[in-house]
């Protein structure tokens, strides 16, 4: 299979104003965004970025480096930037949707309406956690669950499971802990910092820094809960979107 085929799912929406391309965390799916479907307007069409690795394309092998998924990607959004449109990262996700940003730029494409970065140090902040990508099982399991409680219990319960999800887990760390940060011209477009108020791995001032990576406006929003708050605070969290996103679409 072509490496950047199938990666997006597009829910056909003809009362759509805008596409919001939605990058998951490490060893996630397009499986969160889910419950978000019902959540949203009908104006903003939600499009998961599907990557190998997961889901439904579990057989293809994972990217393993920044550069090779977001050329990938971006050959594929190419096709799908007929409406305006944002981006929504979380965690890993947040370098790749930032990333993507930046390489549609190096393509002549238009600036997306915005862009939202969720979970993640700015990217010019040096990462401080030690890697943990190329540790034995045991030991990449022990971390994951300290540091992100990453691991669904069900999941974590089922042998099966695990052998499934591990290894694009592992690959995704590959591809955050091997990512190397290049300073270009800051982006033009807005971009909104999500984190939560008790997330252990990312700190309030490190998610400030993503202001540096804009000419354009910049909102923070800290929500209730730990690393994945995306699902304890998505009351919060949707309406949020909504609003960062209606001066970008809207045209009353």
């Amino acid at each position: 299979m072509n490496p950047a085929s199938d990666l997006l799912s597009i829910r056909p929406n003809p009362a759509a104003q805008l596409r919001l391309f939605c990058f998951p965390n490490a060893g996630g799916g397009a499986a969160l965004l889910h419950s978000w479907l019902n959540g949203l307007p009908e104006e903003i069409e939600l499009c998961p970025v599907r990557l190998p690795g997961r889901e439904k394309r579990r057989l293809e092998a994972p990217f393993l480096r920044m550069e090779q998924l977001v050329q990938a990607v971006c050959t594929e959004l190419e096709a799908n930037l007929d409406l305006p449109f944002a981006l929504f990262g979380h965690s890993v996700g947040s370098l790749m949707a930032f990333e993507t940003v930046r390489e549609l730029r190096r393509r002549g494409f238009k600036a997306p309406t915005r862009l939202f970065v969720s979970a993640h140090a700015a990217p010019q902040i040096l990462r401080s956690l030690h890697p943990i990508h190329q540790l034995p099982e045991k030991e990449f399991v022990a971390e994951l669950i300290r540091r992100y409680d990453a691991i669904p219990s069900v999941v974590l319960a089922d042998p099966q499971l695990m052998e499934l999800f591990l290894p694009v887990m592992r690959a995704d760390f590959e591809i955050l802990e091997t990512y190397r940060y290049f300073p270009e011209v800051p982006l033009e477009c807005p971009i909104s910092a999500f984190g939560g108020v008790l997330d252990s791995t990312v700190t309030t001032s490190q998610l400030e820094a993503w202001q540096l990576q804009t000419r354009n406006s910049f909102q923070l929003h800290v929500f209730h809960g730990k690393h994945f708050f995306l699902k304890e605070a998505r009351p919060q969290v949707l309406p949020t979107i909504c609003s960062d996103l209606s001066l970008c679409y809207r045209t009353d």
